[in-house]
């Protein structure tokens, strides 16, 4: 007879290196965990537990939200899409209540963090195997660009063309993982294939060029040196200063993401601050209840016109900061709501560990340039570690 308990354990662990291959696997897992746990999900006891979770109870209320704005969304068919993405929002919680719930259940502890991080790494690692693999067949064998191919788009396109600023955030975790988790492997020359992963995983985002996952990366960094070497304060933050410098003429004059941010002039020409501007405008005409997430993409293309924001009209960008697009969404009481969410999570993430919390720092940081909870990869992402967090126990 099949251990369900188990199962679950290990699948529900999986979730996140799932998110390296196509979107529909993830998909199918939380669908399949879903179906397994249903006898337990529906107890009262399940239900009483998520309501005095307030992370998780936020959580479910981020998606009944949206359901709710479909009573006044115009285009019913591009609001149902869009509730169907979220649905992470309210499933995930669910399933993970339910794993640690009744006899025989698995607790989500530093045992199955560490269990977590394990298949992380190695998905990761192969992920990374893989773009580099084709990136070097491309350029040698197949007369491909080493411009493209060795960098952003290019790199990350075997994965199922994944946009590379979300293989950045994994690989930030990573990174994140490989520095600041004690392994407890018994391997000769473990020291040797840490530090070349580390070194690995670096050269990767460098190449990657992915610009705020960089910000994260080298704050990754500067956390293993305060927490890791005994230096004093003084030398700690002169090597900080270095770093900063040394990091900014090095990306500037070798990189062309950065070099693109301004023009010939020196002036910021970036297009985020463009679609911020256009953002924060339908923000404020729509203060108080704010516009469905079915009729967003409308009102926000009305004001890329109005701006002259032709690569917003084109590309039909989101407001690319998630506080910003809740108050689109929302109004003003949904950002309040969407910042007791957060506040909550944080309080919840200050029982875990340093990884999962600096992975809680990382994706606030995410949020103020990139719209993560309109996305697919993004979503699952989220709702998986706000829910990890809230149901962690040491």
């Amino acid at each position: 007879m099949f251990n369900l308990s188990k199962i679950s354990f290990w699948l529900f662990l999986s979730i996140p290196s799932t998110l390296f291959l196509d979107k529909i696997v993830s998909s199918i897992l939380i669908g399949i965990l879903f179906l397994i746990n249903i006898p337990k999900i529906f107890k009262v006891e399940i239900l009483l537990s998520i309501l005095k979770n307030k992370t998780l109870l936020f959580s479910i209320l981020y998606f009944l939200l949206h359901a709710i704005a479909l009573s006044y969304t115009k285009d019913i068919d591009n609001g149902l899409n869009s509730l169907e993405i979220i649905l992470s929002f309210l499933l995930i919680p669910l399933i993970g209540v339910s794993m640690i719930s009744g006899n025989g259940s698995k607790k989500i502890s530093h045992f199955f963090l560490e269990k977590l991080y394990n298949v992380f790494t190695i998905v990761g690692v192969l992920a990374m195997t893989i773009c580099l693999l084709n990136a070097f067949y491309k350029v040698n064998f197949g007369n491909g660009s080493k411009d493209y191919w060795f960098f952003y788009r290019g790199l990350s396109s075997p994965l199922w063309k994944i946009h590379p600023i979300y293989l950045a955030y994994y690989l930030n975790f990573l990174l994140s993982i490989l520095l600041l988790y004690e392994w407890k492997l018994k391997w000769k020359f473990q020291h040797l294939a840490k530090w070349s992963l580390v070194l690995l995983t670096l050269a990767f985002l460098v190449l990657l060029s992915a610009r705020t996952p960089l910000l994260i990366t080298f704050t990754i960094i500067v956390i293993f040196l305060y927490n890791r070497l005994k230096i004093s304060k003084v030398i700690f933050a002169l090597t900080t200063l270095t770093l900063i410098i040394a990091s900014i003429f090095a990306l500037y004059g070798t990189n062309n993401r950065f070099k693109e941010l301004f023009n010939e002039n020196g002036i910021l020409q970036e297009d985020r601050v463009q679609t911020w501007r256009s953002a924060y405008e339908v923000a404020t005409t729509h203060f108080w209840i704010g516009v469905p997430k079915g009729d967003l993409d409308t009102v926000l293309e009305k004001s890329y016109r109005k701006f002259n924001h032709l690569k917003g009209i084109d590309r039909s960008y989101n407001c690319h900061n998630q506080y910003l697009q809740q108050w689109c969404y929302f109004g003003i009481f949904g950002l309040l709501f969407f910042i007791s969410w957060l506040y909550h999570v944080f309080k919840a993430s200050i029982k875990t560990n340093l990884i999962l919390q600096l992975l809680l720092f990382s994706i606030l940081i995410y949020f103020c340039t990139e719209s993560i909870l309109s996305v697919n990869k993004g979503i699952i992402f989220v709702s998986y570690f706000f829910t990890l967090i809230a149901i962690y126990e040491k």
